[in-house]
């Protein structure tokens, strides 16, 4: 399952795809790690992450070392058909006020795209972050997550594509609904 949003900003149209698949898979510039302030691969996503893309990924986590909630930074992509990978922080929902897991979850969002762009990469595919072991509603984060995305991309001047690769089904029909709605489609 795919859908695809067209986001305007001056000149450029931004695509923001959504689909329904395994963000190990996808061949953007860089995928999106929903990670752990301390870095290490575990569970979900990052135990994905780790097991196909290979040990040099956790590697180089290991010499980076940690990032706060909300932050963002970037390893190569090991093994996988992407390049690289751009570990998120996203919050521990049940950590933090609700309105302070929104901040944190966006800025998680909007330091990924900074990062894409700092590296002078076009692409990027970003997982469900937080909404797995973290607890955050999946709709909540839905929201969040593109309407983060749509103002970054109606304030910048680089073409980007943005994915959301959700792994279910039901993830998917949640984002698209959100999507469809925010960006009136």
């Amino acid at each position: 399952m795919e859908s695809q949003y067209f986001i305007k900003n001056g000149e450029l149209t931004h695509i923001l795809k959504l689909m329904q698949g395994d963000i190990t898979e996808q061949e953007t510039d860089a995928i999106v790690n929903a990670a752990n302030t301390n870095m290490k691969l575990g569970t979900g996503v990052a135990g994905a992450i780790r097991r196909k893309g290979g040990k040099i990924i956790q590697e180089e986590c290991n010499q980076i070392g940690s990032s706060e909630v909300g932050g963002a930074v970037i390893t190569t992509g090991g093994n996988l058909k992407s390049k690289h990978v751009i570990h998120a922080m996203g919050p521990i929902y049940h950590q933090y006020s609700p309105k302070d897991a929104e901040i944190h979850l966006s800025n998680s969002v909007k330091n990924s795209l900074i990062v894409l762009q700092d590296n002078k990469l076009s692409s990027i595919s970003f997982p469900a972050i937080s909404t797995g072991n973290y607890g955050f509603p999946k709709q909540k984060a839905a929201e969040i997550m593109i309407s983060t995305i749509n103002e970054f991309l109606k304030s910048t001047l680089n073409q980007l594509s943005v994915e959301i690769c959700l792994f279910s089904i039901n993830d998917y029909e949640i984002f698209n609904n959100v999507a469809r709605i925010f960006l009136k489609k």
